[in-house]
């Protein structure tokens, strides 16, 4: 049940950061395409969350 991923980033230290020591603790989810806006409105729909900006 393990998963491994391989990516290109452009500033590694900062993702390494926010997946490591932001608000994702323990799990990470990723899409692919650009969901930004629709990712946005949902956080207005559970109370307390806030959306991170890279």
């Amino acid at each position: 049940m393990n998963n491994y991923l391989w990516c290109e980033v452009d500033d590694w230290p900062r993702w390494e950061r926010t997946l490591m020591n932001g608000l994702f603790i323990h799990h990470t989810g990723m899409v692919y395409g650009d969901y930004l806006e629709s990712m946005l409105d949902a956080c207005l729909f559970v109370p307390g969350l806030d959306s991170v900006a890279l």
